[in-house]
């Protein structure tokens, strides 16, 4: 499997929280490569059983969010200009200046700048409400392509950096889905006596609808929640809450993830030599596990984590190297647990 390809066709994808349809679509076909168990959810989550057996007494789920961060269109200003809300957690300070698509019928490109009759008084924040797209377009042209609700996203503009990292929108959480994938060509030489439940799930970046009615459907014995968290920069180096790019996944430790698991799933990392770090969360870990745990008399849960940096931009870093890794330890992890 080339892990930089296939990462990069599914960024391409726009697929803003609620609107994840199409790359719903292109997962399932990609995953009757290994089963023919798919079901499209009523909300766009993909949920694909491999290697089914009614008689198994264990079933692993590995799970990744398929949804992203993005803007919805509010309205169209006297100006032409349009006024927009964010859908998901965007810092308002990292869309100045920035390259977006309006995702009309036709798409539109279009840059995001601070209206200059706005002002922001001494001690206020920029406020996305400080903010407006222009598509420098004819006022009467924009009311015709463009609709109240229509999505907006960040420019499709991958950036290949030194040392195997490529900086490129959307990576939370396409990073993960990729090494689903890799996790599923490796398992694909092996005869396990084990269900394995993919899951990807909608809407984890506003609702988490997906993940809370998804494994209710399909309620497994373990759960191997997979999501990016934020790795290391100059101003950041808080250890145990933040990890290092290309040194392997992130374990979480937290209140609602199972400790006996999660002490197997780091020996795991430890006898195979498979590097990996340690992220400390005091309470709920913000990612679909947290949802994943509750379901029904709850389900035991882990995460296994991959470092990015800026995360929720346009310009989201990740090595690829860390994505390889991820996928070996959850590979390694499953195979610890035939027979157990």
């Amino acid at each position: 499997m080339d892990v930089k390809k296939f990462l990069l066709e599914i960024c391409e994808i726009d697929c803003v929280s609620g609107n994840e349809e199409k790359i719903a679509d292109f997962l399932e076909e990609k995953l009757l490569k290994y089963s023919n168990n798919i079901v499209k959810t009523k909300n766009n989550s993909v949920i694909c059983k491999i290697n089914e057996n009614k008689n198994s007494t264990k079933k692993i789920m590995l799970e990744a969010h398929i949804d992203c961060v993005g803007m919805i269109v509010k309205s169209i200003n006297k100006e032409g200009f349009l006024e927009f809300v964010n859908c998901g957690a965007i810092d308002p300070k990292i869309l100045v200046s920035k390259e977006v698509t309006v995702l009309s019928k036709t798409p539109l490109p279009g840059i995001v700048f601070k209206n200059p009759e706005k002002k922001i008084k001494k001690g206020e924040r920029l406020e996305i409400k400080h903010l407006l797209i222009d598509l420098n377009l004819p006022i009467e042209e924009i009311r015709k392509k463009v609709q109240i609700g229509n999505n907006v996203v960040f420019k499709y503009n991958p950036i290949f950096l030194k040392n195997n990292r490529i900086s490129v929108r959307f990576l939370d959480d396409k990073a993960c889905v990729t090494a689903i994938f890799l996790v599923l060509e490796k398992l694909k030489k092996e005869k396990i006596d084990l269900e394995i439940v993919v899951l990807f799930s909608s809407q984890e970046e506003t609702t988490q609808l997906g993940a809370k009615t998804s494994t209710y459907l399909e309620k497994t014995s373990i759960a191997i929640g997979m999501d990016v968290s934020f790795a290391k920069t100059l101003d950041c180096n808080t250890a145990g809450s933040v990890g290092e790019m290309g040194k392997g996944p992130m374990i979480g430790i937290s209140p609602i993830l199972d400790r006996t698991l999660t002490k197997k799933l780091i020996e795991t990392a430890k006898k195979k030599k498979i590097p990996y770090q340690l992220e400390i969360m005091n309470k709920e870990t913000s990612t679909d596990a947290d949802e994943i745990a509750f379901t029904k008399d709850g389900i035991r849960t882990i995460i296994c984590s991959i470092p990015i940096k800026n995360m929720h931009t346009q310009v989201e870093i990740v090595d690829l190297k860390d994505i390889e890794t991820t996928a070996e330890l959850v590979y390694q992890y499953i195979l610890s647990e035939k027979g157990d």
